[in-house]
This record gives C-alpha cells, sequence and structure tokens, in this order.
C-alpha cells in the first residue's frame, strides 16, 4: 500500500500534508508534488499552472524543488537537486537515482485530478488517501477523521510512516 493524506487545519487557507507510508522514495517525489502544489493553494498561480500542464501534450514543469516531464506516455518526478539541466532529464529517466517516480501519463493525470477535485471541495475532506491498488492505478479518496486518527496512533511519532505490521495493528 502507498498512502498519503491531506488534512485541513482550523484555517481553510492552512493544511499540512503527511505521508503515512512509502516503500521507496519515488512515492515521497509525488507526494512533495502534490502535497506542494495543494498546500500552496494560497498561490493559486502555482495550481492554475498545474491544471493547465495536465492538459497539455507534455506534462512538464518546474514545482518548488521538482520537476516533472514526459517521455513517450510516461511522466517521471525528479528533484532539482540532482544538477540536471531540462535537455538531460530524459537521458537519465530510467534511474532511480534522478527520477525515482514514473507512471503512465494517463495515470498521472488522473491522480491529480482526483487529488485536486477532492481538495477543492467544499467542506474539503479531512484527509485523502492515494493508494496504487495495481501497477500505475492509482485510487483517490476522501478519509474521514475517525480513520486518520487511527493511522495517526501507530505511525511513527518522528516520520509519520507506518511500521511494517501496520494492517494487523489496525484490526
Amino acid at each position: 500500500m502507498r498512502f498519503l493524506y491531506v488534512r485541513e487545519a482550523d484555517d481553510p487557507f492552512d493544511c499540512y500534508v503527511m505521508l503515512a507510508r512509502s516503500n521507496g522514495k519515488g512515492i515521497g517525489y509525488l507526494w512533495c508534488l502534490l502535497s506542494g502544489i495543494i498546500t500552496g493553494s494560497s498561490r493559486s498561480d502555482e495550481k492554475v499552472s498545474f491544471a493547465t500542464i495536465l492538459k497539455s501534450e507534455n506534462v512538464e514543469g518546474v514545482f518548488g524543488p521538482l520537476y516533472i516531464f514526459t517521455v513517450d506516455s510516461y511522466v517521471y518526478i525528479g528533484c532539482k537537486r540532482d544538477g540536471l539541466k531540462p535537455e538531460e532529464r530524459p537521458l537519465f529517466k530510467d534511474d532511480p537515482a534522478y527520477c525515482p517516480f514514473r507512471t503512465t501519463k494517463q495515470s498521472f493525470i488522473n491522480l491529480a485530478r482526483r487529488w485536486i477535485d477532492l481538495c477543492d471541495q467544499i467542506p474539503c475532506p479531512d484527509g485523502i488517501a492515494v493508494d496504487e491498488v495495481a501497477t500505475d492505478v492509482w485510487q483517490v479518496k476522501p478519509m474521514p477523521e475517525e480513520e486518520i486518527r487511527r493511522y495517526q496512533e501507530i505511525a511513527e511519532p518522528k516520520t509519520g510512516f507506518l511500521p511494517n505490521d501496520w494492517k494487523s495493528k489496525l484490526k
């Protein structure tokens, strides 16, 4: 399970995002990209820019420390700290040290649109769970407050990651 959530704080323009489970750093890149755009919703220009990119032929852009780009039918996420120039990035697309996250373009667009739609709901759901239910098939669903609390109770306090035996602890 790959799991993320966003929870709106008391101030509707202030929310925090927590990565609750990760089997690799790639999902962390996805979390950073989406959470940066969503929590940066007070900077609506970034959210509009992202929505525009989702409609383009090539999904490409730079958002904070991360960048996304399309090669063939895949979207890749990398970090600007890698020192690669935009023209070099496609050459390293299959190297997880540079581009640890990859999914199909259509799957990425569907995931991003569902995430944004849920965040735009009024009232915003208490949380949003994202799960890769099959390779490149992403499920995005709202989480009620009580479910968030159950996960918070078993998560590691410092990192927010769930323990390896998290399923047995939720029963």
